[in-house]
């Protein structure tokens, strides 16, 4: 499925949804956004970010299922290889369902961390030191229209659901 408003709108409305605001919960930080990706995911039609009883995989699981499920992600690269911001916001603007995605290992932290790229224009990003596409974040802070790198210091992977190209 390709619908850039149905993403806008399952972005929007997943950023507020009281339930995906970060909170502590029994003296630990919580975060929810494998919640809010397998939110926008099933409403744009997939059903791939979620086990087998509707609850969703965590961000680690999801990198290694995008990355090794080739029939149904693709990641989005350069000419050289390079993960590419400027494809990922194309895509997103046309209406496909697009990820910003980094396992534990690549941030350097205890979970790895999902958000959707939303459409509009990239913009330039001091961080990054080159353009970046706009993102619906949740996680610490959650957010709509940012630059990915507000969510990500380091550009992460841009992967997207075939179905949806």
């Amino acid at each position: 499925m390709k619908n850039a408003g149905l993403l806008e709108q399952l972005c929007r409305t997943g950023v507020a949804n009281p339930d995906f605001q970060p909170r502590t919960i029994d003296g630990v930080a919580k975060t929810f956004c494998n919640y809010f990706a397998n939110y926008v995911a099933c409403g744009m039609g997939c059903t791939l970010l979620s086990d087998h009883i509707d609850e969703p995989i965590l961000a680690d699981s999801i990198y290694d299922s995008m990355l090794s499920d080739t029939k149904n992600w693709r990641e989005i690269n350069d000419m050289y290889g390079c993960p590419s911001s400027t494809g990922a916001s194309q895509l997103a603007s046309q209406g496909s369902l697009v990820f910003g995605i980094l396992n534990s290992k690549g941030l350097n932290q205890e979970h790895g961390h999902i958000n959707v790229v939303v459409p509009g224009e990239c913009q330039f990003s001091g961080h990054w030191n080159m353009l970046a596409p706009l993102c619906a974040n949740v996680g610490v802070q959650n957010f709509y229209g940012e630059e990915e790198s507000y969510a990500f210091r380091k550009m992460p992977k841009f992967i997207a659901w075939v179905p949806s190209l």
